[in-house]
């Protein structure tokens, strides 16, 4: 996502070196909550962290950048209930 936010806000990639690498999103937002840093992240994941002032926004970008998300599966162990939830929470999230 930062390498996507960088060419389309910067028209290139990024020149920085990450100091740490986290896989997960809400570990490195309640890292930063905690301490000084800087990430990008997708705006609904810092939505709460914003409104309570442990997060603060510096730029939102000038071109939005989107996170493209496919919903994969086993046919052979997903039922066609489950496929259709997934897809029914998904399309309201």
């Amino acid at each position: 996502m930062i390498r996507r936010f960088w060419l389309n806000n910067f028209n290139k990639r990024p020149a920085i070196r990450p100091r740490f690498t986290i896989p997960d999103m809400n570990v490195i937002l309640g890292a930063l909550s905690d301490t000084q840093g800087l990430t990008i992240t997708a705006d609904y994941l810092i939505k709460d962290l914003l409104l309570e002032n442990k997060l603060k926004l510096i730029w939102k970008g000038q071109f939005a950048t989107d996170n493209i998300l496919f919903l994969v599966y086993d046919k052979t162990k997903v039922t066609t209930e489950q496929i259709k939830l997934a897809r029914m929470l998904l399309k309201h999230n």
